[in-house]
């Protein structure tokens, strides 16, 4: 299933539960896992509550894995939540330096949550990591992070939220 199609997001869910219900635990994160990269889920409130649930209990299963934090975290700022989804970014960023993995992609949905909440001056600086997180890497290389930033730095810029930050 593509993760561009808004149906992907249900088939996922649905697939990942009936796996739990096998008792088939492994298969139904993986499911679980590709759901929640869905670029609709949170879009029109698409399975954003279930899967929120979904990710919550993958953090509390899994809790050094720095991408179930950063998934709550994620699904929080999409569904507006943004004050919610703060502490779970940073523990997200936190298991990320532990693991000396750094991607960049927390670092731009903190300051996104800053910035949604007013401190642009909080989400300056949180950015200003990112960018040297991505300035270590190969700068050709294509990364969320990079379209992340970009697309955050100009919801700041214009004060209108295009389409494309709504479906990320």
């Amino acid at each position: 299933v593509a993760v561009t199609d808004p149906l992907g997001c249900n088939v996922h869910l649905h697939l990942g539960k009936e796996l739990v219900r096998l008792q088939e635990y492994e298969t139904s994160l993986r499911q679980f896992a590709e759901g929640l990269s869905c670029r609709h889920l949170g879009a029109g409130g698409i399975c954003a509550e279930s899967y929120l649930e979904i990710a919550q209990y993958l953090a509390r299963r899994d809790p050094f894995n720095p991408r179930w934090p950063g998934a709550v975290g994620e699904l929080l700022s999409k569904m507006g939540q943004f004050a919610s989804a703060i502490p779970y970014l940073r523990k997200a960023i936190h298991l990320e330096e532990t693991r000396h993995q750094l991607s960049g992609i927390s670092h731009a949905q903190l300051g996104y949550a800053h910035a949604a909440r007013g401190n642009t001056e909080k989400a300056h600086e949180i950015w200003a990591i990112a960018d040297s997180i991505l300035n270590a890497t190969d700068p050709a290389t294509p990364s969320r992070a990079r379209v992340l930033l970009a697309s955050f730095r100009q919801r700041l810029e214009t004060e209108t939220i295009p389409d494309h930050i709504l479906h990320f």
